[in-house]
């Protein structure tokens, strides 16, 4: 139950317990109720960001007029999951500020938060019109703040092939499979990976990624699995031998083909066979 009276700004809000992304609003504002006493019963709830916050004028937030809300309890929440985050006012959304997929200049939400309640009095917003002394004084009434998690929110995965310790020939196809499931919805995509180098990705069942040639080395596999919400688990991870030696190894199991491009971040010491294989004795690149 909110405070009355002009001057009064009673907020339940969240931010960044990290600042990952830098200082205010790069790391995020999540404001899950705000309430200015000069407007009365008019309910505001927003996002802050680098990209959309007040100081350059495109805020992203809504509005909703509830009455009673400086006379009677109402419960001010959001749903915050990696796709969007859904505002409401006694279960009833109003807002949605969704997830562009677009980097952390548009979502910084992706990081520790934390909540905070306060009444602030005055201020460059709730003190626009200045701030009525006769009110004092004046309270926030809070029944109860709760946190869920729901249970089944992110999927689950293992890898079922290969085995962790088992060892494969040089040259042998590797086909890494994965068991994917989700209880609360679908299996949105796997993603697999050698160590933090991405082989590739499989959008439906069964899902499976295969090497066609792998080469000598020592290899850490894993896979990450997406929901249709956004929530994604990584499975644990395998280690898997091919040919006689852990020595010098390729970026993702199998040489990058030449001609070809290959990014900076591809290219070790390995050289022709190891790093690469070129196709031919002829250089067709264009430097």
């Amino acid at each position: 139950m909110l405070p009355a009276g002009v001057g009064t700004w009673p907020a339940i809000w969240m931010l960044p317990t990290d600042w990952v992304y830098g200082e205010w609003p790069n790391s995020g504002e999540i404001d899950i109720m705000e309430h200015v006493g000069f407007d009365p019963g008019v309910v505001h709830g927003a996002v802050h960001t680098k990209a959309y916050n007040g100081l350059i004028g495109n805020q992203k937030g809504a509005a909703v007029l509830i009455q009673d809300a400086t006379s009677a309890f109402h419960v001010y929440s959001i749903e915050w999951s990696p796709l969007k985050i859904d505002f409401f006012v006694d279960n009833s959304k109003y807002f949605t500020f969704d997830n562009e997929g677009l980097g952390w200049e548009k979502w910084p939400f992706d990081q520790r938060f934390h909540l905070i309640s306060n009444i602030a009095i005055g201020g460059n917003w709730g003190g626009l019109q200045g701030v009525d002394d006769s009110i004092f004084p004046v309270q926030m009434v809070i029944d109860y703040v709760r946190v869920y998690q729901e249970p089944d929110a992110a999927p689950s995965g293992s890898i079922t092939f290969p085995q962790n310790g088992d060892h494969f020939n040089a040259g042998d196809k590797i086909t890494i499979s994965v068991n994917a499931t989700d209880g609360d919805g679908t299996v949105d995509k796997v993603e697999f990976f050698q160590d933090d180098a991405k082989l590739g990705q499989a959008n439906s069942q069964p899902f499976e990624w295969t090497v066609e040639n792998s080469y000598s080395g020592c290899y850490t596999l894993k896979a990450v699995v997406t929901d249709n919400d956004g929530f994604s688990t990584e499975t644990a991870a395998i280690n898997i031998t091919v040919g006689d030696s852990c020595g010098q190894a390729p970026y993702r199991i199998a040489p990058e083909p030449i001609p070809g491009i290959i990014e900076a971040e591809n290219y070790d010491l390995g050289g022709e066979g190891v790093a690469y294989h070129d196709n031919d004795a002829i250089n067709n690149g264009n430097g």
